[in-house]
């Protein structure tokens, strides 16, 4: 009997592990993808004494990173980003960076997280037209807002280089 139970909970924490490792793997894709259609990450940033959150496509912080030789490649990327992102810290920028990291700043809105999280079909509605984002009807801040969230949430997206429009991954869209 004994031995029994030892294997029924090897099988629950085996199940459990798989159940967590489902996130990750997506997440990892969307890092290996830096082309100029990547997804947007959401991450908290550090300069100086101030941490902010901000959402910027996977490319442009791969490059601003590199090119402030923060990582050598694209390895390095991902394995810091995977840590990041999982220990949910902040990455160190200068001073100078403030700049242009504030300009990707997001202002946090809680009421949106609790909005997703409670009634996912009215968000839906509200902001996304057939995986669209509906951008026409709100300001730049409001959608890196709701990207933010989303990101957050394990639901990613990515803007259209040929359209500009934002959309959701359909394969992160557990709705």
């Amino acid at each position: 009997m004994k031995k029994y139970i030892q294997i029924l909970c090897l099988f629950i924490l085996l199940a459990s592990c798989i159940s967590v490792e489902k996130k990750p793997d997506k997440l990892l894709s969307i890092l290996n993808n830096i082309s100029t259609s990547s997804y947007f990450i959401a991450i908290d940033v550090k300069c100086s004494n101030e941490v902010f959150p901000i959402i910027d496509t996977n490319n442009s912080l791969f490059l601003m990173l590199r090119k402030r030789g923060i990582i050598k490649d694209q390895n390095d990327y991902i394995v810091m980003m995977l840590r990041l992102l999982k220990n949910n810290e902040p990455i160190f920028f200068t001073e100078k960076d403030r700049e242009v990291l504030k300009s990707c700043s997001v202002t946090k809105n809680d009421s949106l997280d609790i909005s997703l999280k409670s009634d996912k079909d009215a968000f839906w509605d509200k902001y996304f037209e057939n995986n669209r984002f509906k951008s026409e009807e709100f300001s730049f801040d409001q959608a890196k807002a709701v990207i933010y969230y989303l990101f957050k949430n394990g639901i990613y997206c990515k803007r259209d280089c040929n359209s500009g429009y934002v959309f959701i991954d359909s394969k992160t869209n557990n709705n």
